[in-house]
């Protein structure tokens, strides 16, 4: 708990200090508290916590940083906090900066930072006042670089620090990578001003959003193509003459039982160099070495791509927002309904007379002959050409499988697949069994705040896929018959240009021409 820049109590002693933290405490309901002394009329450091729940043992301290460890007596589990109130002087803040890197090699664990920092990652979380501070953001991102940490990320609205017109983002927490992996539900909130410049900012547990989300689907992952006993996993699902469904089915759960078998050694790997990384980054305080040097890039790639998807991870999940009467919501199920009516509400025809357009026989008509060759059973490799061009890692569907599955694993599943599409252009209302979509909702904006800032998609399978495309290849000889000329989108072989070129050419003809 920070005391306000513009804090009121003026300098006051420590013991007056401590008096005031006690009857703060009191009042709050807390038991234990610890306070480190404002400098002047700003950077007080204040925690407080109740005895019964927490051991919190004061590692170091400083005016602009507490390093703490904090045993929590319930789940037996041990953190480390750094609690931050950097200076507004850059020089002072390097101090803070250097604190950090220390900590992240000599501390280990799992660790998260979190305050006042008095500096923004980039220009975008300014707004107002006088440009950007190149050389202090680099200072914080050489920081967090160094000491392994990475920004949680937050929800809410996006400045949490406020002074007339000037806006910043300059409270936050961040965390390792040994966070990230034990805590991946963790999210940061800002919260509404209280008579501060200064947003409060909440670390939440978002177990409760995990919980009601039901059991994950299944996800191909392209990992498995690396290891040489995966494809008898496919041979043992298919056979030439098995159907796609109940084959697909038995797919995933062999695939996810052999997943945790195999891949148990992957993780002991990842967990060594994790531990290898820490002795490295001891060896290099101790001094420069080039061999350890080019060891720790090594190490550290393989932590940083870790790192980074359990980030994007992180970012895609939603966990508050914002109703149009202004009020935020974080409970799970009132998102859900929330996302439910708003894009029912979209897309459902409103009751409403509209009066009918005479427009017969304004639009071309495909004859009975080229709707028998759009809608035939092709018995060549149309399909397979198709499935070949697809990109072999798009967002899956339903089914969890991309194209680089059905690509890489043609020789055991080629003939199931094509059997189902063919039986699909035989009889379409078998569609119905592979027509399932997963409905998912992207941010239009870097930090949505309400649902009408995302837009939906539709993940479908992947064999429904295929039948699209065969399906838009074909109309693909047909399409220049049924849009007209002036027409050019969509249209193979013509050009927005082509139009402009014609209405240059009409103006030109009608100022040179005369009488």
């Amino acid at each position: 708990m920070n005391q306000g820049d513009d804090s009121d109590t003026g300098p006051i002693g420590n013991q007056n200090q401590w008096k005031k933290a006690e009857n703060v405490a009191r009042n709050l309901g807390f038991d234990s508290f610890f306070i480190k002394d404002a400098v002047g009329f700003s950077r007080g450091i204040w925690i407080l916590w109740f005895k019964n729940l927490t051991n919190i043992h004061i590692i170091e301290e400083n005016y602009q940083y507490v390093h703490t460890k904090i045993f929590w007596l319930s789940s037996r589990v041990e953190k480390f906090f750094t609690f931050i109130y950097g200076s507004r002087r850059r020089a002072e803040r390097r101090f803070l900066w250097d604190s950090l890197k220390r900590f992240a090699v000599n501390g280990g664990g799992k660790w998260a930072a979190m305050g006042d920092f008095n500096a923004y990652l980039e220009a975008g979380e300014k707004h107002g006042g006088a440009g950007a501070c190149w050389d202090s953001m680099k200072d914080i991102d050489d920081c967090l670089s160094a000491s392994g940490l990475s920004d949680l990320g937050f929800s809410g609205l996006k400045f949490n620090w406020r002074r007339g017109t000037l806006r910043e983002r300059i409270d936050r927490i961040v965390v390792n990578e040994e966070w990230h992996r034990s805590f991946p539900d963790r999210y940061m909130v800002h919260l509404q001003f209280y008579g501060s410049d200064h947003r409060p900012i909440v670390l939440k547990d978002g177990n409760g959003c995990r919980n009601t989300d039901g059991p994950k689907p299944f996800r191909f992952l392209a990992a498995w193509l690396t290891n040489t006993s995966f494809r008898e996993v496919v041979e043992n699902c298919w056979s030439k003459e098995a159907e796609w469904i109940p084959a697909k089915n038995k797919f995933h759960k062999e695939a996810t039982s052999w997943h945790q078998d195999r891949f148990k050694e992957d993780q002991k790997k990842k967990f060594q160099i994790q531990r290898r990384l820490r002795g490295v980054d001891n060896q290099l305080n101790r001094g420069p070495n080039e061999a350890i040097e080019r060891l720790h890039r090594e190490l550290w790639n393989s932590r940083f791509f870790h790192a980074a998807t359990v980030s994007k991870n992180r970012r895609n999940k939603v966990t508050t927002l914002k109703k149009e009467d202004g009020v935020w919501v974080d409970d799970p199920e009132e998102l859900k309904l929330m996302a439910i009516n708003f894009f029912k509400n979209m897309y459902v025809e409103e009751n409403q007379c509209i009066s009918k357009l005479c427009i017969g026989n304004r639009f071309p008509v495909i004859d009975n002959d080229s709707w028998r060759k759009i809608g035939r059973c092709q018995k060549n490799d149309e399909e397979k050409s198709i499935i070949y061009k697809m990109h072999p890692y798009k967002a899956s569907g339903v089914d969890g499988l991309h194209a680089i599955f059905i690509q890489s694993q043609w020789d055991s599943v080629g003939s199931s697949v094509m059997n189902l599409i063919r039986e699909i252009f035989e009889d379409p209302k078998r569609v119905a069994s592979i027509n399932q979509t997963l409905i998912c909702l992207i941010p239009k904006v870097e930090n949505p705040e309400m649902i009408s800032q995302f837009r939906p998609i539709s993940l479908c399978n992947i064999v429904y896929k295929v039948i699209t495309k065969v399906i838009a290849s074909r109309l693909k000889n047909h399409i220049s018959s049924l849009i007209m000329s002036n027409q050019c989108s969509f249209v193979k072989g013509r050009h927005a240009s082509d139009n402009i070129i014609i209405s240059q050419e009409i103006f030109h003809s009608m100022r040179t021409k005369k009488g």
